[in-house]
């Protein structure tokens, strides 16, 4: 095999195949590694390629090649184990929290009516129940 031809053979692994490691190369070529990357350097020299090789001389990048395009795409669907409904959680504990709120209005328009008061705190504490167990059936997702 003339120079040309392992020059050639070389560019098209790299342009074409986009193969970067040396070790392939040197398989390929039936040359060692160190004479494959001394024929990229001077290819690199000569202006044939644009690319560089890595520190420990294993792998040859070339330049200006665009980044691959995104692997996962918007319209896939999570896996199975991440799919878990929050919203009969998030209703109950809504509700618990309107009952809370709503008793503590109560307390402050009743003030003077110790019975009135007494019904308010009862909604407080029922709505503070409501509202814990809205939260754990929320915070009950399984693991994966």
């Amino acid at each position: 095999m003339g120079m040309d031809d392992l020059r050639e053979k070389l560019r098209n692994m790299i342009v074409v195949e986009d193969i970067s490691a040396i070790q392939i190369m040197s398989e390929r070529t039936g040359l060692s590694e160190d004479d494959v990357r001394n024929v990229l350097h001077e290819m690199v020299e000569a202006g044939e390629l644009s690319g560089h090789l890595t520190p420990d001389g294993s792998r040859f990048f070339r330049d200006g090649i665009p980044p691959p395009p995104a692997t996962k795409g918007p319209d896939e669907e999570p896996p199975e184990f991440m799919k878990y409904d929050t919203r009969p959680g998030r209703i109950v504990a809504t509700i618990g929290l309107i009952m809370v709120v709503g008793s503590l209005v109560g307390r402050v328009i009743a003030s003077g009516s110790v019975a009135a008061e007494n019904v308010a705190y009862i909604i407080l504490f029922a709505g503070l129940v409501v509202l814990m167990a809205g939260c754990y059936q929320i915070g009950r997702r399984p693991t994966p």
